[in-house]
């Protein structure tokens, strides 16, 4: 290929286009992977010595092809010279069928293609095309589609395994690569979320978590700005989490790991005080647990939707401390920052357990499994160490 690019140099955009290209592509369905290999590499490094024009007609073309091959090795290499294409379109009129390819491409069943395309592709998609909304939605349903097109474990309506579903391999695989995207995409949801902030109190320029202060929350709270891409956050992207989860039986724990490590990165990013006054109380929420939730942080508006995820049915409830209560253990009060409040609130739900309501003593398997996941997430506490010893058989 090295020789092929100094030909491009040397010969021009015409005769590239219309001799070196075509003696490339003419390998597009040649028996040995080693020949696909080489064209899938020419659409990446011989695009930038050809017209514009051909890049986002003829390139893509042939890449849309070369995604198809069965040789993982080719789809990895087109993968990757897509990504190298894009910052080269002339425009943006391919856009939808570029997304349509990076999901395709994210969703391989060969690691190592997804591998590219989340590190690779997708920033590239992001930054070419500057539709991270569009992205971030259509993700997010791509995710809770691909649980709820599967059967549910039992068809008895009103049971509890008649909304949990039976994940096949195909879609415990999407779920699970879609989740790690929607990771892949967290510091650019987070750094839109500053960019694009009405108040003074959040600093663009700095990438600390200092970024979604109190004070800022509670000019958030009390104004009538709009800010969209911060409140996706807490209006979208974790309710449909939280769905997800109460799609997902106890031995999905696997999926229950990204989706907690995904809320341990957001909480990072996005700081204690937005975990605290933000995340805390969708989850608190959630999982039934109303009476502990703070709104104080939250915008009149957006009350109404967060207090929605308050589960309705005694059915329901028993669902949410399946599903989310371990979230909420892990992911939220799981945090560094929340140790000492998770203590407080285990020693509160599960020692202190005199209280009739959702986290009453009718639900204490759902609770020491929630337990169980927690330590398996965060194996150095010590209390919870404790806890289990002690309440748990061995």
């Amino acid at each position: 290929m090295d020789a092929c690019v100094e030909l491009a140099k040397s010969v021009g955009e015409m005769r590239t286009e219309t001799e070196l290209l075509p003696q490339c592509w003419e390998q597009i369905n040649h028996q040995y992977e080693e020949r696909r290999l080489l064209v899938a590499q020419s659409c990446g490094e011989l695009a930038v010595y050809v017209r514009p024009e051909i890049r986002d007609s003829l390139i893509l073309s042939i890449v849309q092809q070369l995604v198809e091959d069965a040789a993982t090795v080719v789809r990895e290499a087109a993968t990757h010279n897509l990504a190298l294409l894009l910052p080269m379109f002339p425009n943006l009129d391919k856009y939808y069928k570029v997304e349509e390819l990076m999901f395709q491409l994210v969703c391989d069943p060969s690691g190592a293609v997804v591998e590219v395309a989340l590190k690779e592709l997708v920033p590239a998609v992001v930054r070419w095309g500057d539709k991270l909304d569009q992205i971030s939605r259509v993700l997010l349903a791509h995710i809770l589609a691909s649980a709820q097109r599967c059967p549910p474990i039992s068809g008895v309506e009103g049971t509890i395994d008649s909304h949990l579903r039976v994940l096949g391999e195909q879609e415990r695989w999407n779920i699970g690569v879609l989740l790690r995207m929607l990771t892949e995409l967290l510091p650019f949801i987070h750094q839109k979320a500053i960019q694009t902030c009405p108040f003074a109190s959040a600093d663009p320029t700095s990438s600390t978590p200092e970024n979604f202060s109190a004070s800022c929350l509670k000019s958030y709270a009390t104004g009538d700005s709009e800010w969209s891409a911060f409140e996706w956050m807490h209006t979208d992207c974790l309710p449909d989490l939280i769905k997800l989860a109460c799609l997902l039986p106890v031995k999905e724990d696997n999926l229950r790991t990204i989706i907690t490590k995904y809320l341990l990165e957001v909480s990072g990013l996005y700081g204690k005080d937005y975990l605290e006054h933000i995340m805390l109380p969708v989850f608190l929420v959630a999982a039934g647990d109303i009476d502990s939730g703070d709104f104080t942080y939250f915008p009149l508006s957006i009350q109404p939707k967060v207090r929605g995820l308050r589960p309705k049915t005694s059915t329901a409830e028993k669902l949410a401390i399946m599903c989310v209560f371990p979230l909420l253990l892990s992911g939220i009060l799981g945090s560094p920052s929340s140790r000492q409040q998770l203590e407080e609130y285990l020693r509160k739900v599960l020692i202190q357990n005199t209280k009739d309501g959702s986290f009453s003593m009718h639900h204490t398997t759902e609770i020491i499994n929630a337990v169980r996941f927690l330590c398996t997430i965060v194996s150095s506490l010590t209390f919870c160490g404790r806890w289990l010893r002690a309440r748990i058989p061995a």
